[in-house]
């Protein structure tokens, strides 16, 4: 999915520097939220919170098809959808690999 929204990122705007800059702010909040995300993982139930987390991500990944059909797609929303995908993943990635 992150490869579709670069794609699409350069498809819309014919600029490199704006595939990095989606690059960039998808994967910031993996760096502020892993460490929160791995305590979140020792505390909670993990089985519910890859649940949830997962939901998420197929909301974020419904979304960003539902703008993409209707046209009404622009790098703002990737941007925005691309960092909700940053977050998802900040909290999964440590709660999945989690070894108790």
């Amino acid at each position: 999915q992150f490869a579709a929204l670069q794609w699409l990122v350069y498809r819309i705007t014919r600029d490199p520097a704006a595939v990095g800059k989606l690059a960039f702010l998808s994967q910031l909040p993996s760096f502020l939220l892993f460490p929160l995300a791995g305590v979140l993982g020792d505390r909670w139930n993990r089985w519910i919170m890859i649940t949830v987390f997962q939901a998420l991500a197929a909301l974020q990944a419904l979304t960003l098809a539902t703008i993409v059909y209707l046209g009404i797609v622009e790098f703002e929303y990737i941007v925005y959808l691309g960092m909700a995908a940053g977050i998802i993943r900040s909290f999964e990635i440590p709660i999945r690999q989690h070894t108790p």
